[in-house]
């Protein structure tokens, strides 16, 4: 569903008005929250960076171009995780093209790649322990 389909419903249904859903994005390896200015897009933080990268090479990608979302911080000081490489399609734009009044890029989440083999870190713990339980 949509952003606009999703706004459409939550009013019928609920009553809520889109000004009043508020957005972020995010990943439990990566500190920094992306929160949604009023118009629903994911500017980008001064603390953080965000590179889109080809799906083949890794390369990064132009603004405008969907690849993979690798997030950049250096707020992290407790673990070496400056840069964490995502599961998720995004494009990066141009900040100014939102009209908020922000002029920071924003991100915009097209989806996940690969999903049958997608696994949240818990989901790979656990494989990892029922695997290491079998060779003891």
């Amino acid at each position: 569903m949509d952003k606009e389909e999703f706004y459409a419903l939550a009013k019928k249904v609920f009553a809520v008005d889109d000004s009043d859903i508020v957005e972020f994005y995010g990943a439990v390896e990566h500190p920094i929250l992306y929160c949604d200015c009023p118009r629903h897009h994911f500017h980008v933080p001064v603390y953080s960076r965000v590179i889109i990268r080809d799906v083949n090479t890794l390369e990064p990608l132009p603004h405008g171009q969907v690849g993979l979302v690798n997030l950049i911080s250096p707020m992290v000081r407790a673990t070496p995780i400056l840069s964490v490489m995502t599961d998720d399609l995004g494009v990066l734009h141009d900040g100014g093209t939102c009209g908020c009044g922000i002029t920071s890029p924003y991100l915009e989440i097209i989806g996940r790649v690969g999903l049958k083999d997608i696994k949240t870190c818990a989901a790979g713990a656990a494989e990892l322990l029922a695997n290491a339980g079998s060779v003891r």
